[in-house]
């Protein structure tokens, strides 16, 4: 009897590690009650360097097919936790490693590169990407580009002598005395090319980022990318973690 228990636990034992070694590293999890509180997200998706296997140097890694999205949900990247530096114990040379996050539209929609490499400088904690308001051209002048304008002289006044009777008045001393009768204006001068001015301002739509409601079903996209000289299957370390809000729209 106790060599048949014994044998069912072995069994057990090499199910249960044939079951480690064949599991993925990267997985997506949806957080308890607590850590959703914590992280204000209900979901994290955790990728560790066993997910990175992209022998080639020089050569980054799309993991596109871990985190799915559907129609008529409602993503927001809540922060990224660098959990382990990636390195490679072989060698300090391999100085970096950087990801982005995005999805089939935009690579970096939700993410810009942040460095993820024990050797340089890692980022431990990163946040998305921020709203920003959309911009607009202003037109500062009006002039159509290569229109002639015009601007005029300085303006003679009409004068005429004032007159009593028959005889021109004059001041006490002896000039005659004159009333504006009229305006007129010497020949224009023309300026010709000028262009019409504008500058940028913010206006129109306002763009944002970090969050996106889907209208059509699509995956989350995280890509690494390695230094030049190496590829990210010889990374001996590393664990990332992503957090997410997700929710439906109806």
């Amino acid at each position: 009897m106790r060599n048949k228990l014994n044998m069912i636990g072995a069994v057990w034992m090499v199910l249960l590690v044939f079951a480690a070694l064949a599991a993925p590293a990267a997985t997506v999890n949806r957080l308890g009650v607590r850590a959703a509180a914590d992280y204000d997200a209900n979901y994290c998706i955790v990728i560790t360097d066993e997910d990175l296997t992209t022998s080639a140097t020089n050569t980054a890694q799309v993991i596109s097919n871990l985190f799915a999205v559907s129609s008529n949900m409602a993503v927001e990247l809540i922060a990224m936790e660098l959990e382990t530096e990636f390195s490679d114990d072989a060698t300090n040379a391999f100085s970096s490693v950087t990801v982005t996050v995005g999805d089939g539209t935009d690579t970096d929609y939700y993410l810009t590169s942040t460095e993820l490499c024990l050797h340089n400088d890692p980022t431990y904690v990163a946040y998305p990407r921020a709203p920003y308001p959309g911009t607009t051209s202003a037109m500062l002048s009006n002039v159509t580009e290569n229109t002639a304008s015009f601007i005029a002289a300085t303006p003679t006044l009409l004068t005429t002598t004032v007159y009593v009777g028959d005889v021109a008045a004059t001041n006490a001393d002896g000039v005659a005395a004159t009333v504006v009768t009229g305006v007129t204006w010497t020949a224009a001068n023309a300026v010709t090319n000028l262009t019409k001015s504008t500058a940028t301002v913010m206006g129109g739509t306002s763009l944002t980022q970090s969050r996106k409601v889907y209208t059509a079903a699509d995956y989350v996209d995280f890509t690494f990318t390695p230094v030049a000289t190496y590829g990210l299957a010889a990374l001996d370390n590393g664990e990332v973690r992503f957090y997410f809000r997700v929710y439906p729209i109806r």
